[in-house]
């Protein structure tokens, strides 16, 4: 979508001929990323149109690259009065960045639970497929594979039966765990 640059902090602050005068062509793509009723759209098209005029706070100039980070910045922005600078612009912008620009990412994970929930494991309850994945991301995100990893005594916490699947014990459990120096030995445990 080319009108994704509006969102872009320099296009949005810029005051130049590259600028639109309007914000609700986009809002009438993305429907779902700002209420449609009228008093909404025009506080949105107001707030667009003053952006360029207004005093953009340091720390929001000094993330200007970073259209996340200057939207986050700008939705909590105060004027000399204590009130925000923009109230439905930053959320309209942060909304449209946040939509998925495919459906990689989530087809993804559904081949990734495909992989764990087999024909053979077709049982499994929602918390536990839910934990393999986030043990498998903790390994990718560590940079190493299964045979380095090392856990902790969180990690041990969190993939028992008891935390996994409910217990009086759980806080218990948690108080008495180790660091364990065996790599996935948690695993193995019986309960």
């Amino acid at each position: 979508m080319a009108q994704m640059r509006l969102v872009s902090p320099v296009v949005s602050t810029s005051s130049g001929p590259d600028r639109p005068p309007t914000i609700l062509d986009l809002a009438s793509l993305l429907p779902c990323c700002v209420p449609p009723d009228t008093e909404t759209l025009q506080q949105l098209e107001e707030e667009w149109r003053a952006l360029p005029r207004l005093s953009i706070p340091a720390k929001a100039r000094a993330c200007l690259k970073g259209a996340d980070q200057f939207w986050h910045v700008m939705l909590t922005a105060m004027d000399e009065c204590g009130e925000l600078l923009l109230k439905i612009m930053p959320r309209f912008a942060l909304n449209i960045l946040s939509l998925p620009h495919s459906n990689a990412e989530c087809e993804r994970i559904f081949s990734k639970v495909n992989r764990i929930k087999t024909p053979l494991r077709n049982r499994l309850v929602v918390p536990t497929v839910l934990g393999c994945m986030l043990a498998s991301q903790s390994v990718r995100r560590g940079g190493s594979c299964c045979t380095s990893f090392r856990t902790d005594a969180d990690l041990k916490f969190r993939y028992t039966a008891r935390t996994i699947y409910g217990g009086e014990a759980a806080e218990e459990e948690r108080a008495g765990a180790v660091v364990v120096d065996l790599e996935w030995a948690f695993f193995d445990e019986v309960e």
